[in-house]
């Protein structure tokens, strides 16, 4: 076998080689990608695990884990094992990282930051730091009154006239009519709930999912949402004084 001199140190003791090298047919060879040499033996390392192409490791700890694994410390093994990284984490380096805030990742072996996706309800913007225009990724709550289901891209508002319940909506059917207005009924053949305006004594809140209400007798609407009822004149709320409301 030819061995190249810049990889190859002739024994001085047929049993001996320095660390980082194995014997082989009585010559000291430097040791190979992906395993370590001790005592003039190669060992391979651990299952995904490795040396990054990088030759003459002499300790078993230069065997890296695979992106997409971590160095299990606490297994039963002899040996350090590389385990598979779970979600909602990402393995580089042999260690287990955890994503941004409001991020996780979405498969098993996940190996870069990159991986990391903004949560349901969320959408991800890129932060300026610092004074080198570098950016970093982060994600951003979906604001009441929009929506969207790709995480990846700018919220969409709801129709005029219309609003979410909460923030976080992650579809455009959790658009419905805004606070102060009310589905026409009239209308329904429209793909898009059409909403009017309530008047008189109706009462309409977002909460109610477009079921119309009307103040009790002695109340009437004083704001321009349609969504309270307050006494008139000459009357106090008996209940929100018992309660402490007033």
């Amino acid at each position: 076998m030819e061995v190249c001199d810049a990889d190859a140190v002739q024994a001085l003791n047929s049993s001996r080689c320095a660390a980082g090298y194995k014997l082989q047919i009585a010559v000291c060879v430097l040791c190979m990608a992906d395993e370590y040499c001790q005592h003039s033996q190669g060992n391979a390392c651990p299952a995904n695990a490795g040396t990054l192409q990088a030759r003459g490791a002499s300790l078993p700890t230069e065997c890296m884990c695979r992106p997409g694994y971590y160095r299990d410390r606490n297994a039963t093994a002899l040996n350090d094992v590389c385990t598979e990284c779970s979600l909602p984490f990402f393995c580089a380096n042999s260690l287990v990282h955890s994503c941004h805030q409001n991020m996780s990742t979405n498969e098993n072996r996940a190996s870069s930051n990159n991986s990391c996706r903004c949560w349901p309800g969320f959408f991800e913007i890129a932060v300026l730091m610092g004074d080198h225009n570098a950016t970093r990724r982060t994600c951003q709550e979906i604001p009441l009154g929009y929506y969207m289901s790709n995480t990846r891209v700018v919220p969409t508002k709801c129709p005029p006239l219309h609003s979410t319940r909460r923030p976080r909506s992650i579809s455009s059917a959790q658009c419905v009519c805004a606070g102060g207005f009310r589905p026409d009924n009239a209308n329904s053949s429209s793909p898009t709930v059409a909403c009017i305006a309530c008047v008189g004594r109706q009462v309409c809140t977002i909460a109610s999912l477009g079921v119309v209400g009307t103040c009790d007798e002695y109340k009437q609407v004083v704001n321009f949402k349609h969504d309270a009822c307050v006494c008139e004149g000459g009357f106090y709320d008996e209940m929100a004084t018992q309660e402490g409301r007033m």
